[in-house]
């Protein structure tokens, strides 16, 4: 049985037939007043991205008490929230702007803030072993010669590890060995803050995906001039190719691992829709059944694919390959009968 017992059901009730009456103009001009919703791993608190308006607040409430703590964050869109421990959130952000001295577009960057709940300050995350500067970063870790510099963006979601029972913080970001900004995984100590890079990518990097414990164990690249996809998987300590494919319209992606925390989920659109395959050392497994399906859910503690989501009309449906998550995903599900339910 995975996490999926211990749950976060989010309700949109659907308001019960009534007499048609007027309804006040804020029905039709006003915001979502809650934008995303997180659970703590201990499931005593939520994570709450509101909107107020005019702006944006992160609420922190307590389940037992209903106690609440309030961070005003202006007009700054929260794009996630997750949680480091039960006393430290991670905040992702985003804002389109035009990187100085770096070449490329005008575009949407991504930030990540740690929230301490106990002593109530953020702090900016890639910058605990880098000094900030004007066009970036520079790298300071004695440990990182390969690497000239960085920038303090992320490039992909932050990603929580146990590994020999301690936590580990994963992310993404951007360095620049030769010159030339490369997909870069970033590991680090929580407690400490030390930040050391766990894989770097090359020019051609697109993704990387790691393992319950951390390691990569596949990688996608990219090449312009060829139009070429490549996925590389990890063995015998090195990169293999494992297939080559001519992509000049729509690329294939890395989705996560695979069923068995061991294979990688390699997805492409096709002319029919959404094509996912599971990909190990020794094979490229055939197409999963995945019906209408247009995403996939992944249990937060092994970081395997366990099941699929579809929006079918207004309906949100959840099919689960491991028969006991199914069965109790029905359960919640036929409880609040015709209401909308969304797994969180």
């Amino acid at each position: 049985m995975s996490v999926l017992l211990r749950i976060l059901v989010l309700l949109l009730a659907v308001l019960p037939m009534a007499p048609a009456v007027a309804a006040p103009l804020e029905a039709y001009g006003g915001l979502p007043s809650i934008e995303s919703i997180n659970i703590s791993p201990d499931g005593t608190k939520l994570a709450v991205s509101a909107s107020t308006g005019e702006g944006r607040m992160l609420v922190i409430k307590t389940i037992s008490d209903g106690a609440v703590q309030s961070y005003p964050v202006g007009a700054i869109k929260v794009r996630a929230l997750d949680w480091l421990n039960s006393d430290r959130v991670i905040i992702t952000t985003s804002q389109t702007t035009q990187i100085t001295d770096i070449t490329g577009p005008r575009r949407e960057y991504f930030l990540g803030f740690e929230l301490n709940l106990a002593t109530r300050k953020a702090q900016p995350l890639l910058n605990r072993t880098i000094s900030t500067g004007q066009t970036g970063t520079h790298i300071i870790d004695e440990d990182a010669k390969k690497v000239s510099g960085a920038l303090n963006i992320m490039v992909g979601p932050p990603e929580v590890r146990q590994i020999d029972g301690k936590q580990v913080l994963f992310l993404r970001g951007i360095t620049f060995p030769d010159r030339r900004g490369v997909l870069t995984v970033f590991r680090v100590d929580p407690k400490t803050g030390n930040t050391d890079i766990a894989e770097l990518g090359d020019e051609h990097t697109q993704d990387i995906v790691l393992d319950q414990e951390g390691r990569a164990v596949a990688r996608a690249d990219y090449d312009d001039a060829s139009s070429q996809w490549t996925l590389k998987l990890r063995q015998s300590g090195g990169w293999k190719t494992s297939r080559t494919l001519e992509a000049k319209t729509e690329r294939p992606f890395l989705a996560g691992l695979g069923r068995d925390g061991r294979s990688v989920v390699v997805g492409q659109m096709s002319e029919t829709g959404l094509v996912l395959r599971e990909v190990s050392e020794t094979e490229w497994g055939p197409p999963l059944e995945i019906g209408d399906a247009n995403s996939m859910v992944f249990d937060p503690v092994s970081h395997r694919l366990i099941g699929l989501y579809a929006l079918v009309g207004e309906e949100a449906r959840y099919t689960f390959f491991d028969p006991a998550d199914q069965k109790a995903w029905n359960s919640v599900r036929a409880a609040f009968k015709a209401d909308h339910v969304l797994l969180e």
